[in-house]
């Protein structure tokens, strides 16, 4: 039965083969002398051939297979049955390129020999894990796969009497036919393998379109946790108020194109028919723009105010002193932003069964940006105003005069709003850590930014913040330039562009 089986395998890969060699013009006979390495018998017990070495060097080549072949020979009973050998040769090997190796493409395969001299009952070395032992009595094969077809051998390995190894330090993967009795049997197991790799397909490039190369998208928001604020005003009677940014959400937009190329791709086996699917450098670079609104919520307080205005001449008053208590006033103050992206990213990627993608990074990015636009609402939270008259020569104020706007403890209700008075520039550096797939992707990160606005008005040292109970300015407006530092978290949904 087993050999029915072993007949029926054969005579199929026979049939197909030609099939699938239509149109092949690398399918050829191999015939080169290079493929033969021919040890002198004096040398062959101390030959070492190195298998992990082999293996290694074969996962850097393009080709789809390659096969190393150690033949141990001591006889050449065996090749007599199937190649007739000259009287005068009964000590030299047999040319198994003549005697075994049928057509096959040299363009998907790479095959190197090793053998020695003349028939020898000697044995060489094979080293693999480390270890250098004697080979087999017999002739050993050792086999390894690239673009992703280990999936296709390893489904077919009970057939092609081959078992799976992998190497000790890098843990590549490779083959080794099992269950040789004889050279006849290896020569017999070496042409059906040959038989069923050919028959293989080539791999199918298939372009994905999208890709972490696109063009990325980033929509998200930040939020402040922590701030400073500084400031400097132009009418020093209000320094005493203390300005605290209690909260700032960023709402951006950006972007962001790779600048670096991908150095190589990945090959992965469906249904015997290879994709391969890009695999980006691991150093990812892009550059984009990004646009971001957003808003800071201010407050500004002070325990005491004092200040003082030249009265309108028809009052008869020469001045009007202001004095107030517990002042408190609230801003929001919102903002265009446009600035550069430079992102420095560490990617790991990697396919998914169905040939999706998917991948997590890390990194940071790095945005200066401008104020493009700029307004705040304002507003009197608290606070107790008294507007007390100056009159030249007299020493008393006057109080409480409501025809004259003296009044005392006043509290102010009234709201204002300004648009175009600030612009500025600042600068955000943000660590990331993202993750998705070819679809979306998400992303975590951390910030912190320095923003300086500069007040485009000229209040010089006239700026008042009240002049009576129906007047209000916010002391906003008294201030030269003032400037936040900033430190928050965020997240944004990334989406892809193009290809």
């Amino acid at each position: 039965m087993i050999l029915f089986k072993q007949f029926f395998i054969i005579q199929v890969l026979i049939i197909i083969l030609p099939i699938s060699s239509l149109g092949q013009n690398n399918t050829i006979k191999n015939e080169s002398k290079e493929w033969i390495d021919v040890i002198p018998n004096s040398k062959w017990n101390s030959h070492i051939v190195d298998v992990d070495e082999f293996v290694r060097t074969s996962k850097k080549d393009n080709k789809m297979f390659h096969i190393k072949i150690i033949r141990v020979l001591n006889n050449i009973t065996a090749y007599k049955n199937i190649k007739p050998l000259q009287a005068d040769s009964s000590l030299l090997v047999p040319d198994i390129r003549f005697v075994c190796l049928p057509n096959f493409n040299v363009a998907n395969m790479e095959l190197s020999i090793i053998q020695s001299e003349y028939v020898t009952p000697g044995r060489c070395q094979v080293k693999y894990n480390g270890q250098t032992k004697q080979t087999e009595p017999r002739s050993m094969l050792f086999l390894c796969v690239n673009h992703g077809l280990d999936s296709i051998i390893r489904k077919n390995t009970a057939d092609l009497y081959l078992s799976e190894y992998s190497t000790q330090k890098d843990t590549l993967t490779y083959f080794s036919l099992l269950e040789i009795k004889s050279e006849e049997d290896f020569c017999w197991k070496l042409q059906q393998l040959i038989y069923f790799l050919n028959a293989i397909p080539e791999p199918v490039q298939v372009a994905k379109k999208i890709s972490r190369n696109s063009i990325n998208l980033n929509t998200g928001f930040a939020t402040q946790i922590s701030s400073q604020f500084s400031s400097i005003a132009f009418n020093s009677n209000y320094n005493s108020i203390q300005y605290e940014l209690n909260g700032m959400n960023n709402y951006n937009i950006n972007l962001a194109k790779r600048i670096n190329n991908p150095d190589r791709s990945k090959d992965t086996a469906v249904f015997n028919i290879i994709k391969t699917i890009k695999v980006y450098n691991p150093v990812r670079i892009s550059l984009g723009i990004d646009y971001t609104y957003s808003t800071q919520e201010i407050t500004g307080s002070a325990e005491q105010i004092q200040d003082q205005f030249i009265a309108d001449n028809s009052s008869g008053l020469s001045a009007i002193n202001v004095y107030a208590s517990d002042v408190k006033e609230n801003f929001k103050i919102s903002n265009h932003r446009l600035g550069a992206e430079l992102r420095l990213e560490k990617e790991h990627n990697s396919n998914t069964t169905d040939g999706g993608f998917k991948f997590y990074s890390y990194g940071v990015s790095v945005i200066p940006y401008a104020i493009i636009g700029s307004y705040f609402d304002a507003s009197i939270i608290s606070g107790e105003f008294s507007y007390k008259g100056k009159v030249d020569g007299v020493t008393d104020e006057l109080e409480n005069i409501p025809s004259l706007g003296l009044k005392n403890n006043v509290s102010l209700s009234t709201s204002r709003t300004s648009a175009g008075i600030f612009s500025g520039y600042g600068g955000s550096l943000r660590p990331f850590i993202s993750f998705g797939n070819q679809d979306i992707g998400f992303t975590v990160f951390s910030f912190a930014s320095l923003e300086s606005l500069t007040n485009k008005g000229k209040f010089s040292g006239e700026y008042t913040i009240t002049k009576n109970s129906n007047n209000y300015t916010p002391s906003l407006l008294n201030l030269k330039s003032f400037r936040t530092t900033n430190f928050g978290v965020g997240f944004s949904l990334q989406f892809y562009i193009g290809s």
